[in-house]
């Protein structure tokens, strides 16, 4: 007879289990695990995956997740723009830009790449959760350039019902929160899109209105 190593009470000696609280009296009662130890390794699995979730969600892996489109038809033409992600994203540069093309002239030299013009917008901020419809613009003078470079280069711009083989491409960057950059395309008529840009004229910015001499003793005029 020997004693249990769980109760002591008395068990054969050669018994692997306690006939009596039900344990192993082999290298397997070092495994056993009672039901409230068991409870609280459950507990501790849930918590640490509400963690995981937590911590997947929090700011170290947050980041803006953008999705845009330029509208074409539109008067003027828009970008269309939405962040479905959980941190603000920002719009880098929008630009229409001119194919790399040859002069067309006969036997003319071959102009330098035009890299585009800017196009100017009235709000570069892309709120987490936002959406919206950014009316794009240029000003006279960059209009102007752009019709130069047209003409230098010979374009002859398509007619009603003709393939323009001349397309220009608008293009914008935008940063994303963790630096990540995303590209938004589209092709037109050349003519077309730049017909189609709002043009801004800046005010002139008001004068002041001249001071007028006052004879001693006089009173300034009532404005």
């Amino acid at each position: 007879m020997k004693a249990c190593s769980s109760c002591a009470l008395e068990i054969p000696a050669a018994a692997r289990l306690c006939s009596h609280c039900k344990s192993y009296q082999d290298w397997r009662r070092f495994l056993s695990v009672s039901t409230t130890t068991l409870a609280l390794l459950t507990a501790l699995v849930s918590t640490g995956a509400a963690s995981i979730a937590t911590i997947t969600s929090s700011a170290w892996f947050a980041d803006s997740e953008v999705n845009g489109r330029f509208v074409l038809d539109a008067r003027p033409i828009t970008l269309s723009i939405a962040n479905t992600g959980n941190r603000p994203a920002r719009i880098d540069s929008i630009s229409l830009e001119l194919p790399p093309i040859q002069s067309v002239l006969t036997e003319g030299p071959d102009l330098p790449v035009f890299s585009g013009i800017v196009v100017e917008i009235d709000d570069d901020d892309i709120p987490a959760g936002s959406s919206r419809q950014e009316p794009l613009s240029i000003s006279p003078e960059t209009a102007r350039m752009f019709a130069a470079e047209l003409r230098a280069r010979g374009i002859r711009l398509a007619g009603p019902g003709e393939e323009d083989p001349f397309a220009c491409t608008l293009k914008a960057t935008i940063s994303n929160f963790r630096g990540s950059m995303t590209p938004i395309e589209s092709k037109g008529s050349c003519l077309i899109l730049a017909a189609s840009l709002k043009t801004v004229i800046a005010e002139p910015e008001r004068q002041p209105d001249p001071e007028i001499p006052q004879a001693p003793g006089q009173s300034p005029p009532t404005p």
